[in-house]
């Protein structure tokens, strides 16, 4: 939550930014509870008519979650935006604007269903990299405290 309110925060004011959106969740509290009753009142003694109520507007309240989360451009990097990032430089050799990953990167991510033939990994243990590549040879060309990337296939 404190990401996604740094991300309104454009101008150092992450305090003012918080202060408005527990305002704006109180007031969005009142008016779901107002609907609420009417629904409730509308509804009356009929499980029909409460479970379709209670479908649409559970189909209502994520397709707007789902929008709000694409509507976002995260300007920091986590494992996913760093696999879109580094799988775009492979293939293009070009680095895409905080937009364009966003625009690539999925809502709900379950590890391992990317997209394509090269697996990223990030921290991968020494025992998995030794695997996947020439190690040893690796290690020679790089200097002390160096990263060691490397492609398997």
């Amino acid at each position: 939550r404190a990401a996604l309110t740094q991300h309104f925060a454009l101008r150092d004011n992450f305090g003012d930014v918080t202060a408005k959106d527990g305002n704006q969740e109180v007031f969005v509290e009142i008016i779901g509870s107002l609907i609420g009753v009417w629904v409730a009142w509308v509804v009356g003694e009929s499980k029909s008519a409460a479970f379709l109520a209670f479908f649409v507007f559970c189909t209502l309240h994520v397709h707007c979650n789902l929008q709000a989360c694409r509507a976002v451009t995260l300007k920091t990097v986590n494992r996913q935006r760093a696999c879109i990032l580094l799988k775009h430089w492979l293939s293009a050799r070009a680095v895409l604007s905080p937009a364009e990953v966003a625009a690539k990167e999925a809502v709900v991510h379950i590890p391992g269903m990317e997209a394509g033939d090269t697996e990223i990994v990030l921290g991968a243990s020494t025992e998995r990299l030794a695997a996947a590549s020439d190690l040893p040879s690796l290690l020679r060309a790089g200097s002390p405290g160096m990263h060691v990337a490397a492609m398997a296939k």
